[in-house]
């Protein structure tokens, strides 16, 4: 009898060893935290010492969260507001977590008893991560459908979920040959989901390593994650610490000479492989917030430094975006107008304007890390791929003073004539297509005179006419800050010839106003950011063979003209400025009677509108 008692509890034993091994425990709870497990109607408290099995999800609160311990002894936290399933739990192979949003941040053992080599596989709606013996954290923004891993330990390969292997897509091939011959479906094989989800890493091409101290994000079309890109090094140093990690920034972003040469080459918006080094991240929304564009390359780390875009908590990682301003999920910086309405002082508020200045291109990378929700996704898929990425409308007064010189050919003499009133006031719609080609369309209208104090000017009836600005034109992004275009342009031109009036039997001068056309080859140069404003230099060079007015009637004559142009924006909006600008044409046209030359000086003044 006692025999048989030992062998039952020996039994009842190894029987709970088995049972438990497909089980997770709660090792810590903080704050309000639910669990629902498989078979359950209604979600329960979390409380320490839960056993979880397969299929259990978890969701935390505001300033809550859970600490999970797996039979290996791998450790996963679950982050305030967040929800995550705890797919499978496999004796063998690696324990699988579906992060449906949220943050989670895990320390997987590399002397895991899992036979498999990765020991840990994360899920997100866009993306899958796996896990060979590391610390990282991971987010997930159900908003904005992105995936977003930081690794503080090891690394971990991070590839598209919609990625599939060329192996399974063969194999769907064949089977659908065999469907074919034999008109009937063939059986389908038992999946195991671990098992699909490690073909993932083993055949795509697509799979990226994200090694310590290194962001890379995923989401939306694309079919790779981003190129791992460094974190600030204060963050990476917070978040080490936070999971109790003794590595340093100084010591895992140790930069070579070739990570040295491809920062400095990086514009503020990066290049296509990865934006620049040493942005923070944003554990709220999942988004990468790049340093601005005069930020310091510190060539130890090979990161740049800078302290507009923010700080971070030291203690926990967490990042705090300026005073006034919060990160939206989809719209990138945005004026928080709750702090906004704490700032008591003018001197606050002008400070929040040059800072949304400053972060104005900052906020432009940002959303292209965004993807639209699902009404958006399917209303542009309906539209045609050809097509602008984005628009921009500017609407443009340039008051100017010109100094008309008129030569005589014929008489060898010359007289000067100046403007008592002169204006352009110019529209235009900016057309982006990608990151490099953009076009534009101008249209304006043109205020005219000449100072008739000295001389007589006669202005005939139709002088109305002639008055208009249209150009069309292309331009390319030669580098960050470097740009040219090419403008078409047919616009009204004032020129003062010798005239006699007949009903005043007086002799002056006549204004005409003529239609001109020319081609304006222009470039462009963005100096930077000086204290809120973005300063630019433009020159260009119009070339053309133009009707101008003679003696007796209008003949072709060259043109050759110069533009010399320095501007200041400022953003008092995300999408919305006013650039300034100081602006000196001289333009000169040759025929057989006249030479004409004008020097114009004005200061233009434009709005600046985002669509």
């Amino acid at each position: 009898m006692k025999t048989l008692i030992l062998i039952f509890a020996c039994l009842s034993f190894l029987s709970s060893l088995s049972f438990a091994a497909d089980k997770a425990q709660v090792i810590i709870v903080k704050g309000n935290a639910t669990k629902l497990s498989p078979g359950d109607m209604k979600a329960t408290p979390v409380k320490r010492g839960d056993w979880l099995i397969e299929d259990t999800s978890i969701v935390t609160h505001e300033k809550s969260f859970v600490k999970v311990k797996f039979r290996d002894r791998s450790t996963m936290n679950v982050g305030p507001k967040s929800k995550v399933v705890i797919n499978k739990l496999p004796a063998e192979k690696a324990n699988m977590v579906n992060l449906l949003t949220g943050m989670i941040n895990a320390e997987v053992q590399k002397t895991s008893n899992k036979k498999s080599k990765t020991k840990m596989l994360i899920k997100t709606r866009t993306a899958v991560m796996g896990v060979r013996g590391t610390k990282f954290q991971s987010i997930y923004n159900a908003e904005n459908k992105r995936t977003s891993l930081v690794t503080i330990e090891g690394n971990v390969a991070m590839v598209d979920k919609k990625e599939e292997p060329k192996e399974t897509i063969e194999e769907k091939k064949i089977e659908a040959k065999k469907t074919e011959v034999t008109n009937k479906p063939a059986p389908k094989p038992k999946v195991d989901e671990v098992d699909e989800l490690n073909k993932l890493f083993e055949k795509s091409e697509n799979v990226v390593e994200v090694t310590e101290g290194r962001f890379s994000g995923v989401g939306g079309d694309t079919t790779k994650p981003s190129a791992p890109v460094k974190i600030a090094p204060k963050q990476y140093d917070a978040m080490a610490k936070s999971v109790g990690s003794t590595k340093k920034a100084s010591e895992v972003m140790r930069a070579t000479e070739k990570e040295i040469k491809l920062e400095s080459s990086k514009s503020l918006t990066g290049t296509k492989a990865a934006p620049k080094a040493g942005g923070f991240v944003d554990f709220n929304t999942g988004l990468y917030i790049p340093p601005t564009e005069d930020a310091k390359l510190d060539k130890k780390t090979g990161t740049y430094e800078t302290k507009d875009i923010g700080k971070v908590d030291t203690v926990t990682g967490d990042y705090i975006p300026p005073k006034g301003i919060k990160v939206d999920a989809v719209k990138g910086f945005v004026i928080d107008k709750k702090e906004v309405a704490k700032l008591a002082s003018n001197e606050d508020r002008d400070e929040l304007k040059k800072t949304l200045s400053k972060l104005t291109k900052v906020n432009k990378e940002i959303k292209k890390q965004v993807v639209v929700n699902k009404i958006e996704n399917k209303a542009s898929s309906k539209k045609s791929g050809w097509g602008p990425k984005d628009h921009g409308l500017t609407v443009k007064l340039i008051p100017y003073s010109e100094q008309l010189t008129v030569e005589n050919e014929l008489s060898n003499s010359e007289a000067d004539f100046y403007t008592s009133e002169a204006n352009w006031v110019i529209v235009t719609w900016n057309q982006n297509w990608n990151d490099k080609w953009f076009s534009r369309l101008r249209l304006g209208d043109q205020k005219y005179k000449v100072d008739d104090s000295d001389t007589e000017v006669f202005e005939p009836d139709n002088n109305d006419d002639d008055r208009s600005y249209v150009s069309v034109g292309v331009g390319k992004a030669i580098n960050p800050k470097m740009k040219v275009f090419a403008d078409y342009v047919e616009r009204g031109e004032s020129f003062v010839v010798p005239s006699f009036d007949d009903n005043s039997s007086q002799a002056g001068v006549a204004l005409e106003r003529v239609t001109i056309d020319y081609l304006d080859v222009s470039v462009e140069y963005t100096h930077g950011i000086v204290r809120g404003f973005d300063l630019t230099s433009m020159a260009s060079i119009q070339l053309g063979n133009s009707e101008a007015p003679t003696f007796n009637e209008k003949e072709r004559s060259d043109m050759f003209g110069i533009v010399l142009e320095s501007s200041a924006f400022y953003s008092f909006k995300s999408n919305l400025g006013l650039n300034s600008s100081l602006r000196y044409h001289r333009h000169v046209a040759e025929n057989s009677d006249f030479t004409f030359t004008r020097n114009s000086l004005g200061l233009g003044l434009e709005l600046v509108w985002d669509i």
